[in-house]
């Protein structure tokens, strides 16, 4: 297109828009106040119209930001939440094969004089059902706190006949007792007894076993958090400084070990603790003595484990491994190891018995807290202030493990 061509169409195109805005201004003209009003109106919708596109526009780079927000505090608390519920490292070297008793997987008989009394109690009552004889409760004692020799279990087997008819023992049990603690307490004492029996058929030990866990089940069902009792003795808090603090109105330091021991970390059974012997660094698991716990110490005497494999839910969790990873229970426990002169092979905590362990456990803990403290009472309080706080899953899991229990032993023992 040449350039008088171009300037004939740019001409024509203002000619034409000239004479349509002439046109446009006659007609305004024409309709006066009328063409002002519709003219205003439509003005107003228009911004209006623009007014609520700008708004909207807004309230959604809002709602993204809020998203953004939300999504980042989100990823933040999830990084504070892994951080603040670390916790020693559990390893677990799993057994296998079938379900055994505890005796007969530790090679280790003998209750405490007070189980034992407990026991005999409740298999006193079931004996006069089932027996016109008077039940043999020195012979009895004797089996039970694992002192029995020679021909010792079979008199007691003539004297309890009905040993033999596990069935029938356990329809006693259940006909006589509808409440199931009652019934989970009577089974628990034949259970533990048969296990001793070792010229008991083991299926007898395996029945009355499956029919304790089925009443055991039964229990995890119907039972949810607990009411703490009027005379239970619970911990409010196990904050570190508050333990520190405590520790320091003990004077004995194998006693200030115990308090640190049972506090500063998830407190263990008694005969868990009990059996804790020194070991180096160099150790094979495999050739461990199944019927004992380690800890394990370097050549300064400073802990890094625990192995625990000897204790009561070994067959749940086999082997266990627990990294010792607070400060201040490694140092009193090294401070305790060189101020004994504790060697290699020798126990951490100098009790013969897991009751005697008990004994000062109850004694160290009802002097700091002016009210009587058992284990059982140190248990309960550490979980029932573990799970104030929402808990991941694995954080739950692992706390049982550490503890030595299931996880729906765990959720029993919590109090509110």
């Amino acid at each position: 297109m040449d350039t008088e061509t171009a300037n004939k169409i740019l001409q024509k195109n203002r000619e034409k828009q000239q004479k349509k805005n002439e046109r446009e201004k006659l007609r305004r003209q024409a309709l006066g106040d009328e063409w002002k009003k519709r003219n205003m109106e439509l003005q107003q919708a228009y911004r209006d119209r623009e007014k609520n596109k700008l708004e909207e526009a807004r309230a959604k780079q809002e709602a993204e930001i809020k998203k953004q927000v939300k999504k980042e505090v989100k990823k933040e608390v999830k990084k504070q939440v892994k951080k603040t519920e670390e916790k020693p490292v559990v390893k677990i070297v799993k057994n296998t094969g079938k379900m055994i008793s505890n005796y007969e997987r530790t090679g280790i008989k003998g209750l405490t004089e007070n189980t034992t009394k407990t026991y005999i109690t409740r298999i006193k009552v079931v004996h006069r059902e089932l027996s016109k004889t008077e039940l043999n409760v020195e012979l009895l004692t004797k089996i039970f706190l694992g002192k029995g020799e020679g021909d010792d279990e079979d008199k007691l087997l003539k004297n309890m006949e009905y040993l033999k008819d596990v069935d029938l023992l356990i329809k006693t049990i259940e006909d006589r007792y509808e409440n199931l603690e009652s019934r989970k307490g009577h089974l628990t004492a034949f259970t533990t007894l048969i296990s001793y029996m070792e010229c008991l058929n083991k299926i007898n030990y395996g029945k009355i076993r499956a029919k304790l866990e089925e009443v055991n089940n039964s229990l995890y069902d119907i039972r949810g958090e607990n009411q703490a009792k009027e005379n239970e003795g619970i911990i409010e808090d196990f904050d570190e400084e508050i333990i520190m603090g405590n520790s320091e109105k003990i004077k004995v330091s194998s006693d200030k070990l115990i308090y640190q021991f049972y506090t500063l970390q998830p407190p263990r059974r008694l005969d868990d603790v009990v059996k804790i012997e020194l070991i180096s660094e160099d150790y094979e698991l495999d050739k461990l003595d199944a019927k004992k716990n380690y800890i394990v110490i370097n050549e300064n005497d400073k802990p890094k484990e625990i192995i625990y494999l000897a204790y009561k839910t070994n067959k749940n969790y086999g082997k266990q491994i627990i990294q010792i990873v607070n400060d201040n229970l490694k140092e009193i426990i090294q401070y305790h190891i060189k101020k004994q002169k504790l060697k290699i092979g020798d126990k951490l905590f100098q009790y013969k018995r897991s009751g005697d362990l008990g004994v000062a456990i109850k004694r160290i803990f009802t002097r700091i807290y002016l009210k009587q403290i058992t284990l059982n009472d140190i248990r309960h309080s550490y979980i029932t202030y573990e799970l104030r706080e929402q808990r991941t899953a694995n954080y739950l899991n692992n706390l049982a493990m550490m503890m030595g229990h299931s996880k729906e032993e765990q959720q029993l023992y919590k109090r509110v």
